[in-house]
């Protein structure tokens, strides 16, 4: 399922340039520990992409984001984990 995830993550970026645990937590039946430890693996593997905001408790596409999946549509992505989930 990480790919779901990764690219249900980098979908939410591209469209609203960041991304929180609720918004993982509102596609997959997920609790806010399991949404958390997804967001900060793949800011783990995927290191400068997006970066951790304190204030605001969430993750920001960084300038320097460059996806893991690049032959994503954003909304295809986000239509599909829907769907799924």
């Amino acid at each position: 399922m990480a790919i779901y995830h990764d690219k249900f993550i980098e979908a939410i970026i591209d469209k609203s340039g960041k991304i929180s645990t609720y918004d993982i937590m509102s596609v997959f039946p997920l609790d806010v520990k399991r949404a958390s430890e997804i967001l900060k693996f793949y800011s783990l593997r995927n290191s400068g992409s997006i970066e951790y905001n304190d204030i605001e408790r969430l993750y920001k596409k960084s300038e320097t984001f460059k996806p893991l999946y690049l032959n994503c549509q954003p909304d295809e992505v986000i239509y599909a984990v829907e769907l799924l989930f």
